[in-house]
């Protein structure tokens, strides 16, 4: 029986936080925007080579929403207002415009804004664990624990202060 593991793409946390970070460093957040889908809202005539740039300063936006879903904000471009939408599956990068400091967003697997992992795989990965201590038993191989971290089940962890 095959079940799956349900998660949330960390996508959007990474996200929260580097901007939070940015802001508190005094520092002006950029996003960069995978802008070739349709789901994306922004100004087409300011993407180049399928992307966009985007500055999310607290200054230069109003009704900024870091959702796990989607990137909103109101911002003007040319003088005209303009609400941007962008899935956060199309959110590529955030960093700083002064010292670049920020993330690129490794591929992340979005299906339904869940990804899902079967337990079967989690259980070969346990066993390919196993299955490398098994075969340096096997091959006579044994790795020699120091005496301050042999394990004893009458006894709890202890923390020993060493000058």
């Amino acid at each position: 029986m095959t079940e799956i593991l349900t998660m949330i793409p960390r996508r959007p946390y990474l996200l929260r936080a580097f901007y939070d970070w940015l802001i508190d460093n005094h520092l002006t957040p950029y996003l960069m925007v995978d802008a070739t889908s349709e789901d994306v809202i922004v100004p087409r005539e300011c993407v180049q080579d399928g992307q966009i740039i985007l500055n999310i300063a607290p200054s230069v936006v109003s009704d900024l929403s870091l959702t796990n879903k989607e990137v909103c904000f109101d911002a003007y471009f040319s003088s005209v207002p303009f609400s941007i939408v962008i899935p956060i599956s199309s959110v590529l990068a955030i960093y700083a415009q002064e010292n670049g400091f920020g993330t690129l967003f490794e591929a992340e697997i979005f299906e339904s804004e869940e990804v899902k992992i079967s337990h079967h795989f989690l259980n070969l990965v346990d066993t390919s664990i196993d299955t490398e201590k098994n075969t340096e038993e096997a091959s006579g191989v044994k790795k020699k624990i120091p005496s301050h971290r042999k394990k004893s089940k009458s006894q709890p962890p202890t923390l020993r202060i060493i000058k």
